[in-house]
């Protein structure tokens, strides 16, 4: 009862009294919608799990700590299935696999976050390269707490917005693996998402760069970022480098003499 006490408000309301649990859960499935049944489907399952780890002596979780972690999970898994489908090339979309120089007088910064989820710690990373390839300077950060992952990309992105500015790097070329946070940025209108705050604050700053674009690219064309974030995630840095940082320097070289050989 605590734990239904903190569900949505049809939930909280609900006082089937029947002979099986099927029978409860048809009669939700006539009053609620869609969205009230995944919360009440993630709830079910959290009771029954913390249920069984109390049997074997486990500890017992909060009602609250249940529901935070329901709506996490819930929020990771919807954005993580949005951001697959918008990843899917189109029959005559073609996109890169590799990282390409950017044009002459351009920068590319390309950008990534990860997730280490058991350690609920976040890490994003940039990377900015000159035509040549060479490295113009790297950063990344972690901060704890494990947003979802359109949430962390988001993060990133603006990170590489910022850097680019405090630089003064124009024309920029923004790129990253998050074909979310790609298509909100780079499409007109306000963001109607969950996170149209953040997108929308993003958007600003990079429209704020006098010559800019940003693509989409994926993710064996980010590897550089990919590394830095992870990296990051890992060992808790918040650090710049104007010369390539370890554990990326063999892949930045790499990728370079793949381009210009």
């Amino acid at each position: 009862m605590d734990v239904w006490s903190l569900a949505c408000a049809k939930i909280q309301k609900s006082s089937f009294v029947g002979t099986s649990f099927r029978f409860v859960v048809e009669s939700l499935f006539n009053k609620c919608s869609l969205e009230e049944m995944v919360q009440f489907a993630g709830l079910a399952r959290r009771i029954w799990l913390r249920r069984n780890k109390v049997v074997f002596g486990g500890p017992m979780i909060s009602p609250q700590t249940l529901v935070l972690r329901t709506t996490q999970a819930i929020d990771d898994f919807q954005s993580v299935m949005a951001q697959r489908e918008t990843s899917l090339p189109t029959p005559t979309e073609s996109l890169p696999c590799s990282w390409t120089l950017p044009p002459p007088e351009w920068v590319k910064a390309n950008w990534d976050a990860s997730l280490e989820t058991q350690r609920g710690i976040m890490g994003c990373a940039v990377v900015i390269r000159d035509h040549r390839g060479q490295l113009i300077v790297a950063k990344c950060f972690s901060r704890k707490g494990c947003p979802s992952p359109l949430t962390a990309e988001a993060l990133a992105a603006l990170m590489a917005v910022q850097l680019s500015k405090e630089r003064g790097f124009q024309p920029v070329h923004l790129e990253g693996d998050a074909k979310s946070v790609v298509n909100a940025i780079t499409c007109a209108g306000a963001d109607r998402s969950r996170l149209g705050h953040v997108l929308d604050d993003l958007k600003m700053e990079v429209q704020s760069i006098p010559h800019w674009k940003m693509s989409f690219i994926k993710c064996e064309g980010n590897n550089a970022a990919h590394v830095l974030a992870k990296h990051a995630s890992q060992h808790v840095l918040d650090k710049t480098w104007e010369v390539p940082p370890d554990c990326i320097r063999d892949l930045l070289l790499l990728e370079q003499f793949a381009l210009v050989h």
